[in-house]
């Protein structure tokens, strides 16, 4: 019943970007210098280019040498129109008049919430506006038919005789100086936790969230981090098959640490903007391996300890018993959006978690793995009847 993390959501984010009613094209035009400072591993240009998808663009205008960063992660910017200006002068046709601009300083990222309010600010005012932050102007706002095509590229985020709309906490983080690295990152980290994290298994943070800050500094992908804790998972359902003490001991304890890759790909799809739905179907698929190999590997261990004991009415009992989870899991909490979920759904979504990953090792230890197929047998069946009763009420 291992909840899986979902590579595609973006509630990674204080509050996702919206595009404002009305028809008012958008341009944006963001400065890419060649060395652009990087929070946890994606240059801070790419996380605002990120905040920028939600409100759907026409084009970005990458102007300076810096595009070349955008290489790994244009096909994480879904939807998103590049264009290059090396010299700062927007190509023929960017420029008629009928389209709004947008302008975002390089040196730090946008939050999409920040961002979107912002731009919802400009485009009811109607005026070219600033967005501030500490005193220093991130962001510029130029609504249609503006004379901004004349300034200088290096005067854009200061437009003449604007108004002036102030940055909220939290919506702007700048990137200058070490000291500012360090705060944008301890934000992305401190946001990592999910709400449907289960009760045991938020505990598996400590260990998942430090291992994904070296990931995030290495090529390594969250379908490889996926991939790897399929390895783990099935080499430890196998140790436990043998029966051997040692050896399930040790396979339990690899089930623990498959758990805890399984954290780090959704931790690290996030932080390296590579969320995708392919990759959190293939996260389902490898649980739904890993948890089958393992109930398979606990039946195998019991029929060496004794030919003699009946372990197919059990196992097809959990089998059949996990399956109902798994729909019920779906069909009441998973297919409805995050944000529009009750109480009861959202204390679903935390017991169907991996927590269940403990009692395997606690039980490995005492040498009683087989109390699990039978109590999971019974208890995956009573859980899924609780699944209904609590939220039917």
């Amino acid at each position: 019943m291992n909840r899986p993390h979902d590579k595609t959501s973006h509630s990674y984010y204080s509050r996702e970007g919206t595009v404002p009613q009305g028809g008012t094209p958008l341009r944006v035009f963001l400065p890419a210098p060649e060395a652009a400072l990087r929070v946890a591993g994606v240059p801070t240009i790419v996380r605002t280019a990120h905040a920028l998808k939600y409100l759907a663009p026409e084009t970005v205008l990458l102007w300076g040498g810096g595009a070349k960063q955008f290489g790994p992660w244009k096909d994480k910017l879904n939807g998103v129109r590049f264009q290059t200006a090396p010299d700062g002068i927007p190509p023929a046709g960017f420029v008629d008049g009928k389209a709004a601009l947008m302008v975002v300083s390089p040196e730090g990222y946008a939050e999409p919430g920040g961002l979107a309010e912002f731009h919802e600010t400009a485009h009811e005012r109607a005026k070219p506006l600033r967005w501030v932050h500490r005193g220093r102007t991130v962001a510029a706002y130029y609504p249609p038919g503006s004379d901004w095509a004349r300034a200088q590229p290096d005067k854009l985020l200061d437009p003449p005789e604007a108004e002036t709309f102030e940055a909220p906490e939290n919506s702007w983080w700048p990137a200058a100086t070490p000291e500012d690295l360090h705060r944008a990152e301890k934000s992305l980290y401190d946001r990592l936790p999910q709400p449907n994290d289960g009760y045991i298994a938020q505990l598996d943070r400590r260990v998942s969230i430090p291992l994904s800050k070296l990931f995030v500094r290495t090529p390594v992908t969250p379908n490889q981090i996926t991939a790897s804790a399929l390895v783990l998972g099935l080499m430890g359902s196998w140790l436990i098959s043998t029966a051997v003490y040692p050896l399930a001991v040790l396979g339990a304890f690899i089930l623990w640490l498959c758990v805890i890759l399984d954290g780090c790909d959704g931790e690290v799809a996030r932080l390296k903007l590579m969320m995708s739905p392919e990759g959190g179907r293939f996260d389902v698929i490898v649980d739904n391996v890993v948890h089958v190999a393992l109930f398979l590997g606990i039946a195998v261990a019991m029929h060496r300890q004794d030919p003699a004991a009946n372990i197919l009415l059990p196992l097809a009992v959990l089998l059949t018993g996990f399956g109902a989870c798994g729909f019920t899991v779906w069909w009441l909490v998973l297919r409805h959006p995050k944000d529009a979920r009750h109480e009861a759904q959202v204390l679903v979504d935390k017991l169907s978690s991996r927590d269940f990953i403990y009692l395997i090792v606690v039980l490995a230890v005492l040498g009683k793995l087989g109390w699990f197929l039978w109590a999971a047998a019974v208890g995956s069946h009573v859980v899924n009847l609780a699944f209904w009763w609590v939220c039917r009420r």
